[in-house]
């Protein structure tokens, strides 16, 4: 099952539950999801990849407000956890900076390139593998160490 058929089905089991802070998140989600694949003509289904990006970008939303709002008092902070934890669901866990060296290593042995040329086939090797799970500025610098090395 892809992610955004994954997306679709919790969104209508969010729907029958009763449970508004999901409802109301899901709704939201799912209509940029398929407005996403309107506007790239797809029939009826996001790229993994897409989901990924516009989970991490509700979490990031997330965490600001949550930030925002650790310095104040009021209710709304269990409901944007909440919707933090909801779409965590949708976001891949992250190499750690060893496991991106690890695969970084391999990808550069790979393809035999090293120095500055070396960073435009790794980083387009790792999009196309690895999308979303790991984080693009730490993998730029690893690559760029051991491709000089």
């Amino acid at each position: 099952m892809s992610l955004f058929e994954q997306v679709k089905s919790d969104w209508i089991a969010a729907r029958k539950s009763g449970d508004p802070t999901a409802k109301n998140l899901l709704t939201v989600f799912y209509s940029e999801l398929a407005n996403l694949t309107k506007a790239a003509g797809h029939a009826d289904s996001v790229a993994d990849a897409e989901v990924v990006a516009l989970a991490k970008k509700y979490q990031s939303n997330a965490e600001q407000t949550l930030t925002i709002l650790a310095e104040s008092e009021t209710t709304k902070i269990a409901e944007l956890q909440r919707e933090y934890e909801l779409v965590s669901a949708y976001v891949p866990k992250q190499f750690s900076e060893t496991e991106l060296a690890e695969i970084i290593g391999k990808i550069i042995a790979k393809t035999g390139v090293s120095g500055p040329k070396a960073l435009g086939p790794v980083m387009a090797e790792l999009k196309t593998s690895y999308a979303g799970q790991y984080d693009s500025k730490m993998a730029s610098e690893i690559a760029k160490q051991l491709a000089n090395s």
